[in-house]
């Protein structure tokens, strides 16, 4: 396996684990999951991390009476997704397959 393949599936994991644990936080948050069970505050805790530069920029959207979208863990989810996209768009451009690497690639792909 190649650098750049290696890099890329270490992007994808980082990427899909901020991703798993955003969506958690707002169907929690929009199901009203009790915040002192371990795994919700473990989840609260976490998306915390990712979702304190965002903090603040928007109120939670009141969905139901009782129900709230949380909008800061939607732009969140977004904006990560968008720098994970961006950040594998340069290594594909970086790190160039060499041609042993396209040859093995289009080995895998004959029908």
């Amino acid at each position: 396996m190649g650098l750049r393949r290696l890099l890329i599936g270490l992007v994808d994991a980082v990427m899909a684990f901020i991703a798993f644990v955003l969506g958690m936080r707002i169907v929690f948050q929009l199901l009203q999951a009790n915040p002192a069970t371990p795994f919700v505050a473990f989840i609260n805790r976490v998306s915390g991390y990712f979702m304190y530069p965002f903090q603040g920029m928007f109120p939670g959207l009141q969905v139901s009476e009782f129900n709230t979208l949380d909008l800061v863990a939607l732009i969140t989810l977004l904006a990560y997704s968008i720098i994970g996209y961006l950040i594998i768009m340069v290594i594909r451009m970086v790190l160039r397959p060499t041609v042993s690497e396209e040859v093995v690639h289009r080995d895998h792909h004959v029908v």
